[in-house]
């Protein structure tokens, strides 16, 4: 017989029955900008994404786009790519699982800064600027950990294109 004290435990703190439910979870927590966060509080996020497929090809976002999501690769490929002067694209970089673009959506709304195109079939989770907002506000033990990975990666990145502006300044190999 169960007492109104072990169907409350039961609820709060039966293990995730889903298994694709447990197995975002689980990808969630081996991501760089989610590792400070438990299983329950990766699943409160997980609850605040929307997962999409996208094809060969397909313009997950342009340059020039309003601003307004972080992107999650469970899988696939995606190339982040840069317009020069005369509209011809160049690859900055090509990104798979388990990596994420678009985070400085989560600090500012700002156009884009480049476009993002799927290679190949890909899925992601999409984690949406008033979703994120929402939730900060109701669940700092979530924002803080996520905006803490976010000023960390965006200091690596500035120190290292500091380095590479440095070596092309002096023509300095890098060491």
């Amino acid at each position: 017989m169960s007492s109104p004290v072990s169907d409350l435990f039961e609820r709060v703190f039966r293990p995730v029955r889903d298994p694709k439910l447990a197995e975002r979870i689980a990808f969630l927590q081996t991501l760089s900008l989610l590792k400070d966060l438990t299983a329950t509080q990766a699943g409160k996020l997980l609850t605040e994404c929307v997962e999409r497929g996208y094809g060969p090809g397909d313009t997950i976002f342009s340059e020039g786009d309003q601003g307004n999501a972080l992107f999650i690769i469970v899988s696939g490929f995606v190339a982040i790519t840069k317009k020069n002067e005369s509209g011809e694209s160049t690859t900055l970089v090509n990104l798979g699982p388990g990596t994420h673009f678009g985070e400085l959506a989560l600090l500012d709304a700002l156009p884009r800064s480049a476009s993002a195109i799927a290679i190949d079939q890909t899925t992601v989770l999409i984690l949406y600027k008033a979703n994120f907002d929402a939730l900060v506000s109701r669940r700092t033990d979530i924002g803080l950990p996520i905006m803490t990975a976010v000023a960390e990666n965006l200091a690596r990145q500035v120190r290292r294109l500091n380095e590479q502006v440095y070596r092309m300044k002096t023509d300095k190999p890098a060491g």
